[in-house]
């Protein structure tokens, strides 16, 4: 006895639609950290997570979906990322930023991560600053 059975039709049966969202490396990958400060900006409420039941075993997870992720990117900026787009070692940034009064959010303490708030680079005056010797030029809108 046996049952001859289409594993296509089955598999389009049996898998809940994709969730959209970002689950472990992808997360890591897109914000260019650690997982576990991704973890922590979860936990300090900087990341919203939602319950999804996965397309292929169905048990639920928690993913960061892509909106979520897209408005994290637009609000902060990590001061590693800040000082490769400026083309200039990350300690003369952060100097930059202290001394024009841009402090980190959320706590670096906390989180593991120095993280600025865009719209406060860009009320100080910093954002569009130039490397001594470069002509790389930095915009935020």
């Amino acid at each position: 006895m046996a049952v001859l059975v289409d594993v296509e039709e089955v598999r389009t049966l049996t898998r809940v639609a994709n969730h959209g969202g970002l689950t472990g490396e992808a997360r890591e990958e897109r914000l260019q950290t650690a997982d576990r400060v991704v973890s922590k900006l979860i936990a300090g409420g900087h990341l919203k997570t939602v319950t999804v039941v996965t397309s292929v075993n169905r048990c639920p997870t928690a993913v960061v979906p892509i909106e979520e992720v897209e408005r994290f990117e637009q609000e902060f900026v990590s001061l590693f990322v800040l000082a490769k787009q400026r083309g200039r070692h990350f300690r003369a940034v952060k100097k930059e930023l202290d001394t024009a009064g841009v402090k980190p959010a959320p706590d670096p303490d906390q989180i593991g991560v120095t993280y600025y708030r865009r719209r406060e680079i860009a009320a100080k005056g910093t954002a569009n600053r130039q490397p001594a010797g470069k002509g790389i030029q930095v915009t935020y809108t």
